[in-house]
């Protein structure tokens, strides 16, 4: 704690790029700190990660890649436990010159991408689905044509082959300890 020349009866305690200062008449005051150039970056934005096939590991997120669609599988039709509403739903296989991975395909993404062709996805993101890596455009990502088309892809390295464990979702605790806590209060054994 430190006397704030900016407050004439004040204490200031600065943790980082934040500050807060306690004046005797103004109360609690909490600003950026005015010693520093460091501004909170309050966006969720990522900075985008440049990956090949063989870098791809589960749950990337903002990732930028290009590659070349080998095949695409049967359509299928799911209903999204989010809305409600019936998607169609392909699985596709991509790869460049290090690997493949299994591309997941969605409504208007299954009739724009065209099997032998190259794409550029900028904004992917990466996911497990039943312990295999996953490719995904997903709401934010943007799929377009590359540029320069891939020739040679590395069949062998199969990224999805390998199987990951799935991450265990804790379950979030709301307080109030074990049930048996209320029934026994007072109780002497």
């Amino acid at each position: 704690m430190e006397k704030d020349a900016g407050f004439r009866n004040g204490i200031v305690f600065s943790c980082g790029y934040l500050t807060i200062a306690a004046d005797l008449e103004e109360g609690f005051v909490l600003r950026p700190d005015y010693r520093s150039n460091v501004v909170p970056k309050m966006s969720y934005d990522r900075e985008p990660v440049e990956a090949t096939v063989a870098e791809l590991r589960p749950f990337m997120k903002s990732l930028n890649i290009t590659f070349k669609v080998i095949e695409k599988g049967e359509e299928r039709e799911v209903t999204s436990r989010r809305d409600g509403e019936t998607h169609r739903v392909v699985d596709a296989t991509a790869g460049d010159a290090t690997g493949t991975v299994f591309l997941s395909l969605w409504d208007d993404n299954i009739d724009a991408v065209e099997v032998d062709k190259t794409y550029r996805l900028e904004k992917g993101y990466t996911s497990l689905f039943q312990g295999h890596l996953r490719l995904n455009i997903g709401r934010y990502g943007e799929i377009s044509e590359a540029e320069e088309a891939i020739e040679e892809v590395d069949a062998e390295n199969d990224m999805s082959a390998a199987e990951h464990e799935q991450p265990r979702h804790r379950r979030r605790s709301y307080g109030g300890g074990r049930r048996g806590d209320r029934r026994d209060r007072g109780r002497r054994y």
